[in-house]
């Protein structure tokens, strides 16, 4: 990934499977950063928040998250928008990662509002389709098993997806380095 600077794996919970009744209730990210006169990827940042629900969360079965909880200990939209914004837009230099980007992505936007998403975008379950000819059987769960990946855990609950993502990428990234071949150009 020689042409960024920043790479953000990063991964959401919501409150139902749609913006248009649901929200961002939870978000975690990766960012993995060069050092200037570098070209390798050595300073790590994790984010993990809750936010503040405006929607009742209709799918706390699968999250485990709570009205309860995001009222407790989330951030308020306003905070989770300035942890969003250096992030999120037209940044050429940050490449967005994520495995089924564009579930994100829509939840993202709707967050932001006008604000327009511009990032190349990496969407890890593109490669898993490419990789298995699977048209089923490609969850992020299902990778961690067909990679072997060990020590990571898909339990619905954002950086801990965000690291298994990490570590099935890295992965495929082994198998064969042809990843940036992948990347959606948005800018």
């Amino acid at each position: 990934f020689e042409k960024y600077n920043k790479l953000v794996i990063f991964d959401t919970e919501t409150s139902s499977l749609s913006p248009d009744d649901g929200e961002i209730i939870e978000f975690g990210a990766i960012i993995l950063t060069k050092p200037p006169k570098s070209d390798r990827f050595s300073e790590k940042t994790e984010v993990d928040v809750l936010i503040q629900n405006q929607k009742p969360i209709l799918n706390s079965h699968i999250h485990h998250i709570t009205d309860e909880m995001c009222r407790e200990r989330g951030i308020t939209p306003k905070k989770f928008f300035d942890v969003l914004e250096p992030l999120f837009g037209f940044y050429e230099d940050t490449l967005l990662i994520a495995y089924n980007a564009p579930f994100d992505l829509r939840f993202i936007q709707a967050f932001l509002g006008d604000r327009k998403i511009e990032n190349d975008v990496l969407d890890l379950l593109k490669v898993a389709k490419a990789r298995t000819g699977r048209f089923r059987g490609n969850k992020l769960c299902d990778m961690i098993e067909y990679y072997e990946v060990k020590e990571v855990e898909n339990s619905h609950r954002a950086l801990d997806d965000v690291k298994a993502t990490l570590e099935v990428m890295r992965a495929m990234a082994r198998e064969k380095p042809d990843l940036e071949n992948y990347i959606e150009r948005r800018g």
